[in-house]
């Protein structure tokens, strides 16, 4: 049902972040995260900002298609391997509904939701880190909903005991806050199967180690650079920056001094959309310390106890998108790979 659009779009469509991790593979100086972070080695562009593991698979596989035919055949071939996989486990969780005697019409909803919807057709052929860090979300949710079941259908099995392991390692490895997912469901298998404790240790352990012999050893090694932290300040600057545009006045010399050679005050003041970060980001010192960073913080807090509903307001702003069924950020993935 997806081939239509696949042949409309040939070879595939993309995004900004998509293009960037090409950028990275292939050095190229318009990669746009090399310039909010100091590169470990001038010669190594590829850095965490985005999955490592998504940029050098895509790129790879862009360079194998251009020495068979051409990029654009890559590109392709791309698309279609991840057509193929989010194909197959979508077939895993129509079958899991199955196997669990899921009401026939929700199955029949299911299957015509997925193969017809035009976000859902959509993000199956945009070559964007999302999309297969959905797959492999999906799976394992699938996978911790078969355990909680019944345990013993996967770990009296070694194929699917293998299938898990894989699908926790690519969730680490497909998305930088794949680790967050893991951590806020992995404690929960324990509680619930306590007497099973060292096989959930044993399966849940394995993945994470390599992950880390990965991440904190091989990349460092190959002078992977880590990714800009202004990605975990969005909160507070947007929060800051709503200050800054309610009441201008507020601040302090020394406090605009301390905010200023972390994120530009004057950006603050004059780029400020309430509903998206990115044009405050880029105002971001690259080359901020940590001190520089740690009196940032303490105006934050200082300006927190003062107008607590701003910095509420800031929030709710700056989300709502994601609840509101109403919303329309105008943002559409329709550029050609």
């Amino acid at each position: 049902m997806w081939l239509p659009w696949m042949i409309i779009s040939y070879p595939g469509i993309s995004n900004a972040d998509t293009m960037d991790q090409l950028n990275q593979f292939f050095h190229q100086d318009n990669s746009w995260t090399i310039k909010t972070i100091n590169l470990l080695s001038p010669d190594v562009y590829i850095n965490k900002h985005h999955s490592v593991f998504h940029t050098v698979v895509l790129g790879t596989i862009l360079k194998l298609g251009s020495k068979l035919v051409s990029f654009t055949f890559g590109a392709g071939i791309f698309i279609f391997l991840q057509v193929i996989l989010m194909g197959i486990s979508f077939s895993f969780m129509i079958k899991y509904m199955k196997n669990n005697k899921v009401n026939s019409l929700i199955i029949l909803w299911s299957i015509l939701f997925v193969c017809f919807n035009p976000i859902v057709v959509t993000y199956v052929i945009c070559a964007v880190k999302d999309t297969p860090n959905a797959i492999f979300n999906m799976l394992y949710v699938l996978f911790l909903l078969q355990i909680v079941r019944n345990f013993d259908s996967i770990y009296k099995s070694k194929l699917r005991v293998v299938l898990l392991l894989i699908t926790i390692l690519m969730v680490l490895l497909l998305r930088n806050n794949g680790i967050y997912t893991f951590i806020l469901s992995f404690p929960w298998l324990l509680l619930i199967y306590r007497k099973y404790w060292k096989k959930i240790m044993l399966t849940f352990m394995i993945p994470l180690v390599i992950f880390g012999l990965y991440d904190k050893v091989l990349l460092p090694s190959l002078n992977v650079s880590d990714g800009s932290i202004r990605e975990a300040l969005s909160v507070p600057m947007m929060q800051l920056a709503r200050v800054v545009r309610d009441k201008p006045d507020a601040f302090t010399d020394e406090d605009i001094e301390k905010i200023d050679v972390v994120f530009d005050f004057d950006r603050m003041r004059g780029h400020y959309d309430p509903y998206i970060s990115d044009s405050i980001k880029e105002g971001y010192n690259k080359d901020a310390t940590d001190e520089e960073l740690k009196s940032f913080f303490g105006v934050w807090f200082k300006y927190l106890k003062k107008y607590p509903i701003i910095y509420v307001e800031s929030v709710v702003n700056s989300t709502f998108w994601y609840f509101y069924p109403g919303g329309n950020r105008d943002i559409f993935y329709l550029m050609n790979s």
